[in-house]
């Protein structure tokens, strides 16, 4: 296992990883159509950890990646699948929604209806968060557990394939962006009721106005600062040792699990397992000691996350790969 070597680790370091996604309703999850458009690296990342960003997707293209099918700044390039499930929604339903939060990092969040042939947002963002997941208090349990209202959405949303349910998480904290989303149909939806026959002549009726349009929702991608050059890795045997001593030390491993076997389909999972233990246990060091402590202890946690990013491992097993 190497891991990157901190010469400070502050809360605000962008190098440290945040992993996010929904778990309930279903998402898209990868799947066959995911390797064919988006390529064995990007695909076999995702199956081992799901929660990842896109600026580390885009660092993961190979040969096998076609810009024409993978959009990784919509549903993380995530493909409909042969029997995944597809919510049947109706206009008005408040719909429950859950959210992994693996590895915090302040941002902000929304939910969106996303027309998926345009990649375009139908309407008023469904729910947004001005602070979400942040590093600096306690995460509170809306960050989590929420819901949104379905809007009436007229016949834009009838089959599957045309709209699916986006959320999207942005840190500029961390430099990193996270989504996931979950497709639905909508049918039934309400009928405008007739107008009523006009009281007053042409003459008496007042002019009409036409509403202005709603703002332009913005499609493109923001541009991503280029990142500064990584320092060269060390192996986290012969790593420093901490220099200082975190405020309020929780009882969580300081290392990423070991690398025996070195086959990233088991250690990927259990090294990030292993991390969201230790950002769980640092939300109760934020509520019985303090943001100080609390700081502390998740710097912990964040090189852990430094470490599953930089695991010595391998995607092929001896003798075959993991994906055609």
């Amino acid at each position: 296992m190497h891991a990157t070597t901190f010469l400070a680790l502050a809360l605000s370091a962008t190098g440290v990883l945040g992993h996010g996604f929904i778990t309930s309703p279903t998402p898209r999850l990868p799947g066959p159509n995911y390797l064919a458009a988006c390529g064995t690296t990007i695909s076999n990342t995702q199956e081992a950890d799901k929660g990842g960003n896109i600026q580390d997707l885009l660092n993961k293209r190979d040969s096998g990646f076609d810009p024409a099918k993978c959009n990784l700044w919509l549903c993380k390039g995530y493909q409909a699948e042969a029997g995944a499930p597809v919510l049947g929604l109706r206009p008005g339903q408040v719909l429950p929604i859950q959210f992994d939060i693996r590895a915090p990092h302040t941002g902000t969040a929304n939910m969106s209806v996303v027309d998926l042939k345009t990649n375009t947002v139908i309407g008023k963002e469904l729910i947004y968060f001005a602070d979400f997941a942040s590093t600096h208090h306690t995460i509170p349990d809306s960050n989590r557990n929420f819901q949104v209202t379905i809007p009436d959405l007229g016949n834009k949303c009838a089959a599957a394939g045309d709209c699916t349910l986006q959320f999207y998480w942005d840190s500029r904290e961390a430099n990193q962006t996270y989504e996931s989303c979950i497709d639905f149909t909508q049918s039934g939806s309400a009928a405008p009721a007739p107008a009523p026959e006009p009281t007053t002549t042409a003459e008496d009726a007042p002019a009409m106005t036409t509403p202005a349009m709603p703002p332009t929702v913005p499609t493109t991608p923001p541009v991503i600062p280029e990142a500064p050059p990584a320092p060269s890795p060390t192996s986290i045997d012969s790593a420093p040792s901490e220099t200082t001593t975190p405020a309020a030390p929780i009882a969580t491993p300081t290392t990423a699990p070991s690398t025996a076997g070195r086959d990233c389909t088991v250690l990927v999972p259990q090294c990030w397992a292993a991390t969201q233990k230790c950002w769980d246990d640092s939300q109760a060091v934020f509520a019985s000691k303090g943001v100080a402590a609390g700081q502390s202890a998740q710097a912990v946690c964040g090189k852990m996350a430094e470490g599953c990013q930089n695991l010595n491992c391998s995607w092929t097993l001896t003798g075959r790969k993991l994906r055609a």
